[in-house]
């Protein structure tokens, strides 16, 4: 199944992806791992969809279907079955980052964001006060 979606996507190296980074230019990064994976690391601007709802979410999240999509999991075989299904939703312009998180992290430690803060909040529920009534 990997194997088939490989033959249909198109692949970014980490080098050349840091390029795109310091470029300036408009981009989604999609992390297609699950929550928890999200949740203690990614790439720094990842937006989390996690590949068990990219069908349901992506249009939603990534609404510019004209802008590159750059999308990564740990090592990419999640990312290329995600990158293969997204043509069917009219993005034009998908790459897989070859390798994922672990060789952007091996190469570019920089560009990684660790406990990452989701839509401008932490993703996790805070701890409820203790005291009772309005406590």
């Amino acid at each position: 199944m990997v194997a088939d979606a490989k033959a249909s996507v198109t692949f970014i190296s980490a080098q050349d992806f840091k390029k795109k980074v310091e470029s300036g230019e408009k981009y989604y990064l999609i992390d297609c791992r699950e929550a928890v994976e999200f949740d203690s690391v990614c790439i720094k601007g990842a937006i989390n969809i996690p590949r068990t709802v990219l069908e349901a979410q992506v249009s939603d999240k990534a609404p510019k279907k004209r802008n590159t999509v750059y999308i990564y999991c740990n090592n990419a075989d999640k990312a290329i079955l995600a990158a293969s299904v997204l043509p069917e939703f009219k993005y034009a312009h998908v790459k897989v980052i070859d390798g994922g998180l672990d060789a952007v992290k091996a190469k570019f430690p920089e560009l990684i964001e660790l406990n990452p803060v989701r839509d401008g909040a932490k993703s996790k529920a805070p701890t409820p006060a203790s005291g009772g009534c309005g406590g």
